[in-house]
């Protein structure tokens, strides 16, 4: 088997990884990369014990809690201070590893809930994370660096899933090896204690990375949920095979010699239709999985409304039906984001109102998705045929079958579980309606769902002992019949593989395009211009790029205007109007003309009666440039002193030591 999927495996992770790589030369993006790295004082000076007990303590910066992200930014900084690399490209090639590592993750995920260890299985498995890892919605959290803390909290989550399935898989072993010991069943307890205990650890780091993971309790109870159902598989199969006339030690075990597998990838574990219930979790290590969950969202919401630099705000700061809408809208979002990944771009607004933007193509996506989930189980609750179809004949529909349905409702609470804490229903949602970045680990449903219809098409069901038990019989005897069927198994497990690598193929193109708008902040909030021209936070970014990059004050003072005046669109407390109005009076300083310095006299008018109402220092700057330009360089210079003293200044202070030293002259 190892020989089997040793090149998939690498051909998959390095296909994922040489897809992303490009990011590594990618510049910052002026949305919170700052804020999160170079410009957090507490990162910015590396690790040390002092900067990570202020990650753990300061709960307030940024209005989001995740000291272990920060720790990771810290582990950035020291490397390249050691290293001499540029801190954007190490930055850029931790996201790419991480995404790497998730979708190998991803890959064992699926291989272990599908509980069949068979070789085409773990194709399946990797082709269906493959559709996950290189599709154009995680170009947002890989291609930007504050995004990371979804890689993280994702990661940490998907190993906890891991190491319980583990630990029940441990627990099972150990006890079919010492069942006859006196021993055996206090080693398998123990065994599965260490697990669950690993669990724990994954939970605690998933939290402290991202408030987010508050939901990973109820993931792993769905889990629990999903594998004591499939226990229940071997004994529904026992049963029909002893009405059927059958043994069943025959239906149990199924002959499976070595040769036989290497000739026709024919392995029927035992295992699978054996009646193994998952242990449930020891109630200790549950409530400390859920004290976990609450401590977060209780962090979560002092933090979202307590941000540091800014007055405290509610945590309800819409209606609950304006939450309400919108939750639905961005579900919606994301389903036709899913199959039709075109438009995608970064900050996608909220805006004042009932009705969300795009709402309509939103809710029809929601409404085509929820008709075709129910159809398809209503299709599974048809009646079982009494008799069962002969193993040669071919296999039935992937949708007639009570696994299907259970299959369709572990997607949809996957996608709907790990979705709920970013939808707004139990918080403010801010400016931004929906996230690319929010729908990382929801959309791995997708897989789950691709992986079980492939399972269910291309290989012979635990759900048909009869069917097992005379492949195996057939094979053994080596008659026409077997071989024949084998023949056609054969066929059955490829038939997938050339549809799904086309697809993946197409997304990764898609996916190569939709990282070229994250290469700066300019490409990137340009973007969204493109696909929302009445973005007023991407106006202010495109005139930053325009009055600094390309010195064309004239398009830039235009974008800083057009956004003021459409500061009301934004819903409070999501647009900093007094900031934008700085950024506007030192282009117009900049630029220089007559007209402008009176301008920004008159736009800076309540910081000059008032210092610190300035704490950025750039009205400031702007305000000592007007009246240089008018001849009163004592008046300046006041103001280019507070300008470099100022206590939030983020920008060299070069500029305004010229300026000041012109006025001392």
């Amino acid at each position: 088997m190892r020989r089997f999927t040793r090149i998939p495996f690498l051909f998959c992770v390095g296909g994922v990884f040489a897809l992303y790589a490009r990011c590594v030369i990618f510049s910052f993006i002026g949305l919170d990369d700052a804020a999160y790295t170079f410009r957090n004082p507490f990162v910015a000076g590396g690790l040390s014990v002092a900067n990570v007990v202020e990650a753990f303590t300061n709960l307030r910066h940024g209005g989001i809690w995740m000291p272990v992200t920060y720790v990771s930014y810290m582990l950035d900084s020291s490397v390249c201070r050691w290293t001499g690399l540029p801190l954007m490209g190490e930055m850029h090639l931790v996201n790419v590893l991480l995404h790497t590592v998730n979708f190998i993750l991803l890959w064992k995920l699926i291989h272990l809930l599908t509980a069949n260890h068979q070789p085409p299985t773990t194709i399946i498995a990797a082709m269906a994370a493959m559709i996950w890892a290189v599709h154009p919605l995680r170009a947002e959290p890989v291609a930007w660096i504050a995004a990371r803390k979804e890689l993280l909290w994702t990661l940490f989550a998907l190993a906890g899933l891991i190491s319980w399935i583990k630990g029940w898989e441990r627990r099972r072993r150990d006890e079919g090896e010492t069942r006859n010991m006196e021993h055996g069943a206090q080693n398998s307890k123990l065994s599965t204690i260490s697990y669950q205990l690993s669990t724990i650890i994954f939970c605690a780091l998933a939290c402290l990375a991202k408030p987010t993971a508050m939901c990973f309790p109820f993931l792993l109870f769905l889990v629990m949920w999903w594998m004591r159902k499939e226990g229940k598989v071997g004994e529904w199969a026992r049963e029909e095979a002893s009405d059927a006339g059958g043994d069943k030690r025959q239906a149990t075990v199924v002959p499976c010699a070595k040769s036989q597998l290497h000739n026709n990838s024919l392995r029927l574990c035992v295992s699978a239709l054996k009646t193994n219930h998952p242990p449930s979790p020891l109630t200790p290590q549950l409530i400390i999985i859920f004290l976990l969950a609450a401590t977060t969202a209780a962090i979560a919401a002092y933090s979202q409304t307590h941000v540091a630099g800014q007055d405290s705000v509610a945590l309800y700061a819409a209606p609950f039906a304006h939450r309400l809408v919108n939750a639905l809208s961005a579900i919606g979002y994301y389903i036709r984001a899913t199959f039709w990944p075109l438009g995608l771009h970064i900050d996608c607004r909220s805006v004042p109102g009932l009705w969300p933007l795009d709402a309509g193509w939103n809710f029809s996506a929601l409404a085509i998705a929820s008709f075709a989930a129910l159809a398809m189980i209503a299709i599974a609750n048809r009646r079982r045929p009494a008799t069962h179809p002969s193993p040669l004949t071919p296999h039935p529909s992937p949708l007639n079958s009570t696994r299907s349905k259970r299959l369709i409702i572990f997607s949809a609470l996957w996608f709907l579980i790990s979705l709920l804490p970013t939808l707004g229903l139990f918080g403010n949602f801010g400016m931004e309606a929906h996230a690319d970045r929010f729908a990382y680990l929801p959309l791995m449903a997708l897989s789950f769902l691709l992986a079980g219809f492939l399972r269910r098409s291309g290989i012979i069901d635990a759900q048909q002992p009869t069917a097992v038990a005379a492949i195996g019989n057939r094979e053994a005897e080596g008659g026409r019949a077997g071989a024949r069927l084998s023949h056609n198994y054969q066929l059955s497990t490829t038939n997938y593989q050339l549809p799904t690598v086309i697809v993946s193929a197409l997304l990764s193109v898609v996916t190569f395009q939709q990282l070229s708008y994250w290469r700066d902040d300019w490409a990137s909030h340009q973007r969204v211009l493109d696909c929302d021209s009445g973005h007023p936070r991407a106006m202010v970014h495109v005139a930053d790029a325009r009055c600094s990059r390309q010195r064309d004050f004239d398009g830039g003072i235009s974008l800083y205007r057009k956004a003021l005046s459409l500061s009301g669109t934004v819903p409070a407390g999501c647009f900093n109007v007094a900031d934008v109005k700085a950024r506007l009076a030192y282009a117009l300083a900049s630029r220089g003309g007559y007209d402008d310095f009176t301008e920004v006299k008159k736009i800076g008018a309540e910081v000059l009666r008032d210092f610190r109402l300035d704490r950025r220092g750039m009205m400031l700057d702007a305000l000592g440039t007007a009246f240089l330009a008018e001849g009163d360089p004592k008046r300046a210079a006041i103001l280019f002193k507070a300008s470099i003293e100022a206590p939030d200044r983020f920008w060299p202070k070069t500029s305004t030591r010229r300026k000041l030293e012109s006025c001392m002259q």
